[in-house]
């Protein structure tokens, strides 16, 4: 969440989201439908009992910082709830996501052009403009997703020496503190990994790893269990039903996707489909109405 989008390069507001923006979508979605947490949405699905109403819960994935400074005190003036999937290898450190490090990389080099080989064949894209930077930004970012982990970071690394060494980095994702506090006030927290790989670029055990030891640290930091799971980049492709089944052999409750949509049968707890933010708040209330086949809306 940001104040403003003047100096983000991923603006689109699925990922960078305006605090003004989300205020919006709170009363929206207070107007027209139930909003209750994620444990009561999956719950009555796997009861397989009828919704009163349209219902939806919040989430939020990744635990930025972002979420303590301007999210939670918008979720204390409405009184809803969401849930928070933590990252836990980055949670009370000043390390960043790799997207996170590419991003600042890209925002502060003093360079006008760069040229990558390898995947990339050896083009130099023009980085002279926050804009360009965007561009090219995203360009690499989809890039480097769909590779081998380890190789990804090599391409990182490589860029990262290209582009120069950013300025001080404060910390950008939530610490433990901040976690309790915030829980305490009745917000919700799921596991989202440690180190937030593409769970399908690394090995099968790789992965299991990866998700069992973000449940178990959580866990131990705020003393219940972690009965939800969303996996990194939320694509088909980017789960399978070997790690659909081991969520649920150690504990999980509920997986969720980014996979557009709404729920509506037991089937769907480890396969839970979700409604991305946009702008202008018309466009976002017509995605969510035509997701659960809504005709009218309150203003």
């Amino acid at each position: 969440f940001v104040q403003d989008y003047d100096q983000t390069i991923e603006v689109h507001p699925t990922v960078t989201h305006r605090i003004d923006d989300f205020n919006r979508e709170i009363r929206f979605l207070k107007n027209n439908f139930d909003v209750v947490p994620l444990d009561q949405v999956v719950n009555r699905l796997k009861s397989e009992k009828k919704f009163k109403k349209p219902t939806v819960a919040i989430t939020v994935d990744d635990g930025f910082k972002d979420n303590y400074d301007l999210l939670f005190p918008v979720l204390q003036k409405y009184k809803v709830n969401v849930t928070i999937f933590l990252t836990t290898g980055v949670i009370g450190t000043e390390k960043r996501l790799w997207v996170g490090r590419l991003e600042k990389k890209f925002l502060e080099t003093v360079r006008k052009e760069i040229r990558l080989d390898g995947i990339f064949k050896g083009v130099n894209f023009d980085i002279s403009s926050i804009e360009k930077k965007r561009k090219v930004y995203l360009q690499v970012v989809s890039r480097l997703k769909n590779i081998d982990t380890k190789e990804r970071d090599r391409y990182l690394q490589m860029i990262g020496k290209k582009l120069g060494t950013p300025l001080y980095d404060s910390p950008t994702m939530l610490n433990w503190d901040q976690i309790r506090e915030m829980h305490k006030a009745n917000i919700h927290f799921g596991a989202h990994t440690v180190n937030h790989p593409i769970l399908t670029n690394i090995s099968l055990e790789e992965a299991k790893k990866e998700i069992l030891d973000s449940k178990l640290k959580i866990e131990q930091e705020l003393g219940q269990p972690i009965k939800h799971f969303a996996f990194p980049n939320g694509r088909e492709r980017d789960f399978n039903e070997e790690l659909r089944q081991y969520c649920k052999d150690i504990g999980f409750e509920s997986v969720s996707s980014c996979t557009y949509g709404y729920n509506d049968s037991k089937e769907d707890v480890y396969s839970l489909k979700r409604i991305g933010s946009e702008v202008p708040i018309s466009l976002y209330a017509l995605n969510v109405f035509r997701a659960f086949h809504i005709k009218e809306a309150k203003p």
